[in-house]
């Protein structure tokens, strides 16, 4: 009889503990949610905060872009062409080198 007692006094407790969970459960769930609403909106608002994004409607903010990467054209350029003739190259060796 006693151990009866002990026993539906466990369940209550494990019952009791379970609720508890729930409940947290749900206060995190609502916590997370707010918390990836205010991270998406911290983005939103640096990405207006910066000229030439992707959402700013500023042309000066473009143009500024514009010639920040202006400088960088003629190194890019360099650099493809010379790729591509170093591939060229490796590809016309390549049958010199495997013929017998």
């Amino acid at each position: 009889r006693e151990r009866e007692g002990l026993r539906r006094k466990i369940n209550k407790r494990r019952k009791r503990g379970r609720k508890i969970k729930k409940r947290r459960k749900r206060r995190r769930k609502i916590n997370k949610r707010r918390k990836r609403r205010r991270r998406i909106n911290k983005r939103r608002k640096r990405r207006d905060r910066f000229p030439g994004a992707q959402n700013a409607t500023s042309v000066q903010g473009r143009l500024f872009s514009c010639f920040l990467l202006s400088p960088h054209l003629p190194g890019l350029f360099f650099l493809f062409f010379s790729t591509l003739v170093l591939a060229c190259g490796v590809l016309s060796a390549l049958p010199i080198s495997w013929s017998p």
